[in-house]
């Protein structure tokens, strides 16, 4: 009985460690998109993302900016011990964000970057489930 107890335990801890790993992973791609997005020379970014050409300068800088924001709340909990939801949700956003990448990148033709937008996708569906519907975490329990 208590080695069951034990595997249980040891599942769960692998399970918080390979979303918190996931989390980070996450909130690194965001964060250096971001700042891409944000601080490359609109020349530059329009030869790296060429998606971007359609749209105002601002609105990319915008974009940017957001997802800055939304990367630092998907790391921020880690050393904060802020609700791990916020990191369920922020994730979500992330996901609905890169099904749209991946639709506009269909339509442009562009299919290498449907795959990293469903490779990133199914990263942040990974860390949405595990913050939103496993157990919380101690920092979630009041």
């Amino acid at each position: 009985m208590s080695t069951l107890i034990s595997k249980s335990v040891a599942q769960e801890r692998l399970l918080h460690v390979s979303v918190g790993l996931a989390q980070i992973v996450l909130a690194t791609i965001f964060a250096a998109m971001a700042l891409l997005k944000l601080m490359m020379p609109a020349e530059r970014l329009v030869e790296t993302m060429h998606w971007t050409e359609q749209l105002p300068l601002a609105l990319v800088r915008g974009l940017g900016g957001l997802e800055f924001v939304a990367a630092v709340a998907v790391a921020a909990p880690a050393v904060t011990r802020l609700p791990q939801r916020i990191v369920g949700f922020t994730s979500l956003a992330f996901l609905t964000l890169m099904t749209s990448a991946a639709i506009v990148h269909t339509i442009r033709g562009e299919f290498r970057m449907v795959a990293i937008n469903v490779a990133i996708a199914a990263l942040a569906g990974f860390v949405a489930w595990g913050r939103l519907m496993q157990e919380p975490l101690e920092s979630d329990v009041p």
